[in-house]
């Protein structure tokens, strides 16, 4: 069965450390509770997501990065003590920070790209996600 929400009507973390999700389709209220593992799949996808969805949220600018020996830890601040954080490449860093600075550059880049070229390398690309069949 596929549901699809606009909107969220609500958004929680229970006592168990499940994620509830409530929404509402064309015809019913639902809910959705997520444990940690499947919270887990999740988290790529969502980071994943369009860059232009990212760019409504974020600039260059309110992200910040901290050097560490296994990489860049950038944090997204969302809301009241509320941020994302992620330990990237360094090379990772620069092409988010590229893309929060202009969204369009994925899109010049990807239009630029001669047909069948080669993926870019593995720290520079997104992450793919694969979802069970439903």
């Amino acid at each position: 069965m596929k549901l699809r929400a606009s909107e969220l009507a609500s958004a929680a973390i229970l006592t168990d450390g499940s994620l509830s999700i409530g929404f509402r389709s064309s015809t019913d209220n639902h809910t959705l509770e997520l444990g940690r593992r499947a919270q887990e799949q999740l988290l790529p996808a969502l980071l994943a997501s369009e860059p232009a969805n990212l760019h409504k949220f974020f600039t260059a600018a309110d992200v910040q990065a901290t050097l560490l020996a296994e990489g860049v830890l950038a944090t997204f601040p969302i809301g009241d003590r509320i941020a994302v954080r992620v330990l990237l490449t360094d090379a990772v860093r620069r092409k988010l920070l590229a893309l929060l600075a202009d969204p369009g550059v994925a899109l010049r880049d990807a239009a630029a790209a001669p047909p069948g070229a080669a993926a870019p390398p593995a720290d520079t690309a997104p992450p793919t996600v694969t979802a069970p069949p439903t």
